[in-house]
């Protein structure tokens, strides 16, 4: 979901709690009067404000549970409402998905899914419904893919508040986007990995990757593993990226730290980090050299290394570091 489609869901919760709050406080006909018109004026307004309803094939079919043959599926698109999304891996060779719930699904709760050109579509049942048809029905219901060991294509994940939790999968591409839900990814291995979330953490755990790109405005990003090539951007969520290889490293922030911890700096070509208050912190082991550009305000600074200048040894590896009063420590370990 686009970061304008997030921006406008939160601006209408807003509307709507402050409508709320002034209803409960003064009352009265006029009140009730102004909230029957809120309310008809959203009505066709939708949970899901970027399209979610316009890809399932015409034969979609809706069930608690299914099983689909892997051959010939390319891409698998989930997009849901609130739900809990899971995906595991699998020993079969079907697709296999379960919907469960801790109270009693009604027939509108029950996901769509089609396959339409070698993807495989899979809808939430809540989301033509909209905000006000919704509001306080949190029935914690969950999202179970299974996903043979073969799969080898494109997997892209989406919800409005619901969490995120990938465990053990390999792909092409993989995508995974939230507004408020919480991401996180262990133990896969994709070619292009990106998560995206508004305020829900991001928590990745041995994984490999040849692209990773991340991007919150509050919540924090972490991430572990093999992450050659790294693009993470934070307001003020903070920034944890440890990796046993990369070629190239780009960091975001306003008010965020910034950590990036590599164990092998064989590859490494570039780190750049642009942060306006957090603090950044670089750790690199014995390698053959770097050359710093710190442009800073106010910040202090901390380097194990002993430089020459702005360079240390033969100054391959670029580090470019801009902030105004953020602190910046370069650790040799």
């Amino acid at each position: 979901m686009s970061k304008i489609g997030k921006i406008v869901i939160w601006s209408v919760i807003a509307v709507i709690l402050t409508a709320v709050l002034v209803w409960g406080i003064i009352g009265g006909t006029m009140w009730n009067n102004a909230w029957s018109g809120v309310s008809n004026m959203f009505s066709n307004v939708g949970i899901n404000l970027n399209g979610f309803f316009d890809q399932m094939p015409e034969d979609a079919q809706t069930s608690t549970n299914f099983e689909k043959d892997a051959q010939g599926i390319k891409r698998i698109s989930m997009q849901f409402v609130d739900e809990r999304v899971e995906i595991v891996l699998s020993d079969d060779k079907e697709i296999r998905a379960e919907q469960t719930s801790r109270q009693q699904l009604d027939d509108e709760d029950i996901m769509h899914y089609g396959v339409k050109n070698g993807e495989l579509l899979m809808q939430s049942g809540r989301a033509k419904q909209t905000i006000f048809t919704n509001w306080g029905r949190n029935k914690d219901i969950k999202i179970t893919l299974y996903i043979p060991k073969e799969y080898a294509g494109m997997l892209d994940v989406s919800t409005v508040s619901g969490s995120i939790d990938v465990q053990g999968i390999s792909g092409s591409r993989g995508t995974f986007d939230t507004t408020s839900g919480a991401v996180a990814v262990n133990d896969g291995t994709f070619k292009e990995m990106k998560a995206d979330s508004t305020s829900g953490s991001i928590e990745v755990s041995g994984t490999s990757a040849e692209t990773f790109d991340a991007d919150t405005l509050s919540g924090a990003i972490s991430a572990q593993g093999t992450l050659l090539e790294v693009d993470v951007s934070s307001t003020s969520g903070s920034v944890d990226v440890v990796t046993e290889q990369a070629r190239k490293f780009s960091a975001n922030t306003t008010s965020g730290t910034v950590r990036f911890a590599c164990s092998n700096a064989d590859k490494l070509e570039k780190i750049s980090v642009d942060t306006v208050s957090g603090s950044v912190e670089i750790i690199l082991p014995e390698n053959n050299g770097f050359t710093l550009s710190y442009d800073t305000v106010s910040g202090s600074t901390n380097n194990d290394f002993a430089m020459k200048n702005n360079q240390y040894k033969g100054g391959d590896i670029a580090i470019d570091v801009n902030t105004v009063s953020g602190s910046l420590d370069l650790f040799n370990r």
